[in-house]
């Protein structure tokens, strides 16, 4: 089962607390056009680079009008670099105040 929770070290300590093994994994969150077809802008430089999406999670919030994705990628690093590179923005902390 996986979370993404505004407070990671919370979450991890009270799963542990009740019997729960845990797994942290680092995934980034970017802004995402939000019309038909706004998906694209941000799969299609990660498909070209040759990174893997293992999952994606849409995020209630919004910044800017923008609708916010959750990825996890298999190069994190590099996807965020080839997101920037594309004019797709990446979101770091404030994604948990949205």
């Amino acid at each position: 089962m996986r979370f993404v929770v505004d407070d990671p070290v919370k979450a991890v300590n009270i799963l542990k607390a009740n019997g729960f093994s845990t797994k942290e994994t680092d995934v980034l969150a970017v802004e995402t056009p939000d019309h038909p077809g706004g998906l694209n802008a941000v799969l299609k430089p990660l498909k070209v680079a040759g990174i893997n999406v293992h999952y994606l999670y849409p995020h209630l919030g919004r910044v800017g009008g923008q609708a916010v994705v959750i990825l996890g990628v298999d190069r994190l690093e590099e996807a965020q670099k080839v997101l920037q590179e594309n004019w797709v923005k990446t979101l770091g902390k404030e994604v948990y105040t949205i």
